[in-house]
């Protein structure tokens, strides 16, 4: 972070069931994915603007976590 192309997620480990949501900085949902039994994922930057995202994870049924992306 920041990334030009993609980026990696790790989620420590295996997960059962995640849940990414992507915003930009004024909030609004930008992407949304469902995912099972994995334990990274790969964001690819597509046809998002250089800018502030922030990615909300939530990792079987855990607490959500939300961290700030920067892509350039």
């Amino acid at each position: 972070n920041p990334f030009k192309e993609e980026t990696t997620i790790d989620f420590g480990g295996f997960a059962k069931k995640v849940n990414l949501k992507l915003f930009d900085v004024l909030g609004k949902l930008v992407e949304e994915y469902s995912l099972n039994d994995v334990e990274r994922f790969v964001l690819n930057r597509g046809e998002k603007i250089d800018g502030v995202y922030f990615i909300e994870i939530e990792i079987d049924r855990a607490p959500v976590s939300v961290f700030k992306l920067v892509i350039e």
